[in-house]
């Protein structure tokens, strides 16, 4: 599941509804492929093309690896006892 300021932030860069967005990574998620879900379940993300869709889907993992790395850097500057 995507984090909702992960979803939040995608909605902005794209224009897109959140909601839709959420509803389009439960669709990727359960293994539905883009080119699938661009042609076949349009009605569930609002029309979105393939190419958008490749898109978000990528941008989301550069957003959650930016999280991830965020975390470890936090957690390393507490343990130096740096950040407070």
């Amino acid at each position: 599941m995507t984090a909702t300021p992960t979803l939040e932030t995608l909605a902005k860069e794209f224009s897109v509804d959140s909601d839709r967005i959420r509803v389009l990574f439960e669709m990727l998620d359960a293994g539905l492929s883009a080119s699938y879900v661009g042609r076949i379940r349009r009605e569930e993300t609002g029309s979105l093309s393939e190419s958008i869709i490749r898109r978000l889907a990528y941008r989301r993992e550069q957003l959650v690896e930016l999280d991830r790395r965020r975390g470890t850097l936090l957690r390393q500057l507490e343990s130096a006892g740096v950040a407070e």
